[in-house]
């Protein structure tokens, strides 16, 4: 009797023990996918792994994380592939930023620079700018830097502020590593500067 009841019990949690290793399985198949520079594939196990509802808050965290990264850099191809205005799948990276923090992503130069690209795109430019500051402000990689200053360069810009354009574009084309794409572009918008467009 004692036997058929453990077994019993096995066969009730049998669905939960295999929901449970699909979060996980499909939160590393988005892993996988997001190496081999596949976001929308990320983007389908990321929120598998998500609506398994199975995830520790830390996988949870992370799922949101990854796939905002994944939204961010899909909508980014899509945008040069169809030459888009579409700012919907922006909008989804910045509602899984929110869910990542909410689940206790720390807010440190990654989040930042992404919440300050995905606000850029979707045409938040002065709440980008504040993002973008914020990476200023935090131990950042050369990389999220460049890309801060240029992006700061960029909407400054664009809100015509010229001269603090110049500044983080000058800031930007210093820092940077001469033969980055970075350095390049910050030079090359200088330039532009100088000669009135």
């Amino acid at each position: 009797m004692k036997d058929l009841l453990i077994m019993l019990m096995l066969l009730a949690l049998t669905p939960f023990a295999e929901a449970f290793a699909d979060g996980r399985g499909h939160l590393t198949e988005g892993d996988v996918a997001l190496e081999k520079n596949q976001p929308g594939a990320a983007i389908v196990h990321f929120t598998q792994a998500i609506e398994s509802g199975d995830l520790t808050d830390a996988e949870f965290r992370d799922a949101y994380w990854k796939r905002a990264v994944a939204n961010f850099d899909k909508n980014l191809d899509d945008l040069h592939i169809d030459h888009s205005d579409r700012i919907d799948g922006f909008e989804d990276c910045l509602a899984d930023l929110e869910s990542a923090r909410g689940y206790g992503k720390e807010v440190d130069a990654a989040f930042n620079l992404k919440g300050g690209q995905c606000r850029e795109y979707v045409g938040l430019k002065e709440e980008a700018i504040t993002y973008y500051i914020k990476v200023l402000d935090q131990e950042a990689t050369d990389m999220e830097r460049g890309l801060s200053l240029y992006s700061l360069g960029l909407l400054h810009r664009d809100l015509g502020a010229a001269e603090k354009a110049a500044a983080y574009f000058e800031t930007c084309a210093s820092e940077a590593d001469p033969a980055s794409r970075i350095a390049k572009g910050c030079k090359r918008e200088l330039q532009k500067l100088a000669a009135g467009n």
